[in-house]
């Protein structure tokens, strides 16, 4: 393991590489990573978040996100490095702990996965250190390659194709009728509203009396009805299940 004295030798030699390097992060065993400008929400959907513009990442209780590094890496084939949890986030705050490896050759900032294992909102903010890297100095020059693309593209194109996901349903559901069900209701709703107006049609042209007379106008009012009731429910997605169960609870209540 490198101390802070030979992880300012390796920087000098050029065996490690660390842009935007503090000085305050250097650690007796490592250096201490601060977060860095995106990361990604996991919790209910998937989300890119940029830390840079809101300041800091809230991570909901039980919930895991998706940390950049502020800082981007270089190794040469000569080191590697491990990822650790520092204590006070850990034990202080309610962090899960991290355990991860960082590969000979590797060159580019790192994404480290950090749940909240407790039961309040934890937050990261931008800059702030967060994790801790330390350097091993490999006994013999490693030959295989990491076999990953550098920071990890495959990753982030696939959290970037899932958030699209995420998007494009959230747009279908502004759009109901995009449904073949909702669709389907629309029609329903434009047919009773041409009956309905073709009743109305009948009685102001051949006018008649008696039973008849209220059978027509009860046939429209009901046709009227139930087709603003369609209508309403393919325009804005109206579940009228949702609203007859919130009705019962308030009554059990």
């Amino acid at each position: 393991m490198l101390s802070d004295v030979d992880i300012l030798e390796k920087i000098e030699s050029g065996d490690l590489r660390i842009e935007n390097f503090a000085d305050h992060c250097l650690t007796p065993v490592g250096y201490d990573l601060r977060v860095g400008k995106h990361g990604w929400s996991m919790a209910d959907e998937i989300q890119r978040v940029i830390i840079e513009e809101i300041e800091c990442i809230a991570i909901q209780p039980h919930q895991t996100a998706l940390i950049e590094t502020y800082e981007t890496v270089g190794l040469s084939k000569k080191l590697g490095a491990t990822i650790n949890s520092k204590v006070t986030r850990v034990i202080s705050e309610g962090f899960a702990d991290i355990s991860t490896t960082v590969d000979p050759g590797w060159e580019g900032d790192l994404l480290v996965k950090m749940h909240n294992e407790s039961n309040r909102t934890l937050h990261l903010c931008y800059q702030e250190p967060f994790c801790t890297i330390c350097f091993y100095e490999m006994r013999t020059e490693a030959k295989r390659n990491h076999g990953h693309p550098p920071e990890r593209s495959d990753i982030t194109r696939q959290l970037e194709k899932l958030a699209r996901e995420v998007q494009e349903r959230r747009k279908q559901e502004r759009r109901p009728w995009h449904d073949p069900k909702v669709a389907f209701l629309g029609a329903a709703s434009i047919v009773l509203l041409l009956l309905w107006a073709s009743v109305l049609v009948y009685r102001y042209f051949r006018p008649s009396e008696g039973i008849s007379s209220l059978i027509q106008a009860s046939s429209g009012l009901v046709a009227l009805f139930i087709s603003v009731l369609l209508l309403w429910r393919a325009i804005i997605g109206l579940d009228f299940g949702q609203i007859i169960g919130k009705a019962r609870l308030r009554l059990a209540l």
